[in-house]
């Protein structure tokens, strides 16, 4: 859901979205108030509780508290908008979305400086930390106490249990510092983009500026397109964030002034509620792979 630059000082979610990204890249989740939903930012992870009945005040993960898709075929996954565009189960291989799946789950990626990997105790202190800045959570609707930040851990670790993939944790390959995280989501929102998959990313300000966000993100976009069979990729974020659109570009993910939209999850009038949304196929990821070499 971002979080490097996208949702948040990152919301990169593909927990592409992409989501949180840095700070305003990744996914963003947002604390759960009376009659308000649960979400994740630029990038967004699923809260995997009822939708509220009334308008939501902001935006999460995605669905649940701002998460993803309840009940239906694959993995639990259906699509909301059957009939408008490409069928929900076109977009993904078979092998990939079935919990028989004899396709081993990929438990991490590694770049010349990034592990990517599955979470660990051990990450939850960094984590509330850093959902708790100020600067990481900017383009978020809210700072995560500490258990709203455990949580989203637990819904993170739901998702790759459900659906194969997710927001990996990430650390430093030299010293093992926990970062952040970056990783693959399914929105649960109904917009006219879904359903998708986010690329989404979301890190502490001291690693923002040298390219951590880009390297580990075009390592996750790899695995989507290479390991997972995936055909296209979105990411999404509020307007304002640059730092998290300055990754997006440097993926090659083209922008479209009609592709932007009101978040569902924001109410009318909220200062984060319109986003941008960027595209990545698999020839316009080939294409940045060469144009990079």
């Amino acid at each position: 859901l971002p979080s490097s630059p996208h949702w948040a000082p990152s919301t990169t979610a593909v927990f592409a979205r992409m989501s949180v990204h840095f700070p305003g890249d990744g996914w963003f989740e947002k604390r759960a108030r009376p009659g308000q939903p649960h979400f994740m930012g630029h990038a967004q992870f699923p809260s995997h509780k009822t939708k509220a009945q009334t308008p939501p005040a902001c935006t999460t993960f995605d669905d649940k508290p701002w998460a993803g898709p309840q009940g239906g075929t694959r993995s639990g996954l259906s699509s909301p908008r059957a009939g408008r565009g490409e069928p929900f189960d076109s977009l993904f291989p078979s092998t990939v979305w079935r919990s028989d799946s004899l396709l081993p789950m990929r438990e991490s990626l590694t770049t010349s400086r990034l592990l990517l990997r599955r979470w660990r105790d051990a990450d939850r202190l960094p984590f509330q930390r850093m959902n708790a800045d100020p600067r990481v959570m900017e383009f978020m609707p809210a700072l995560l106490a500490p258990d709203e930040s455990d949580a989203l851990i637990a819904r993170i670790e739901q998702h790759f249990e459900q659906h194969g993939f997710g927001p990996f944790a990430v650390e430093l390959l030299a010293g093992g510092a926990f970062l952040g995280y970056i990783g693959l989501y399914v929105p649960t929102f109904d917009a006219p983009f879904t359903p998708a998959v986010e690329i989404a990313w979301r890190l502490g300000a001291d690693s923002w500026g040298r390219g951590l966000a880009t390297e580990g993100a075009r390592a996750v976009a790899r695995h989507a397109f290479e390991g997972l069979g995936l055909g296209s990729l979105v990411s999404f974020t509020t307007t304002g964030n640059l730092r998290s659109r300055r990754v997006m570009e440097k993926l090659g993910m083209s922008h479209n002034l009609a592709d932007d939209f009101d978040h569902p999850r924001l109410p009318a009038g909220h200062p984060l509620r319109r986003h941008v949304l960027y595209r990545l196929d698999r020839a316009a990821w080939n294409l940045a792979l060469t144009s990079n070499r």
